[in-house]
């Protein structure tokens, strides 16, 4: 019988985060699995291939410099504003301001040429610009 969803080793296999980053992030109720959390000892946790996407995401935010907590919060915000956003969008384009927040400023909904996963950014008046490619790594998990 196969079992459904993704354990802590296909996370870590996939997505080439250590397994202490991937229990601390459920742990601190980062990213939540959405299959089975842990209700006591010797119960695994299973996530799904959104959270997957959760998981890229807060690789990459806390990459360009975010705490957890303020990826979480980023997190939470996208959530109850923009539900569909984890299903639908293709890329989601940042900026960083003046204070160091990030501010989702725009999101693509056909594929895009020219930029892959790329932490690209220009500065303009102090600000800058971030791009994260949604697609790119869709198609990264699905051929794993």
């Amino acid at each position: 019988m196969a079992v459904e969803g993704f354990s802590l080793k296909d996370v870590c296999q996939r997505l080439g985060l250590p397994p202490r980053q991937v229990i601390h992030w459920a742990e601190t109720k980062l990213i939540r699995p959405d299959i089975a959390d842990t209700t006591g000892t010797g119960t695994a946790r299973r996530y799904s291939e959104r959270n997957l996407l959760k998981f890229v995401l807060a690789r990459e935010l806390v990459g360009l410099g975010l705490t957890v907590p303020r990826v979480k919060k980023f997190l939470q915000v996208v959530e109850k504003s923009l539900p569909w956003f984890l299903d639908k969008a293709s890329g989601i384009e940042l900026v960083r301001q003046r204070d160091g927040t990030l501010r989702v400023v725009g999101w693509r909904w056909a594929q895009t040429k020219g930029w892959r996963r790329s932490r690209s950014a220009r500065a303009r008046e102090g600000v800058t610009w971030i791009r994260l490619d949604l697609d790119a790594a869709r198609k990264e998990l699905a051929e794993q």
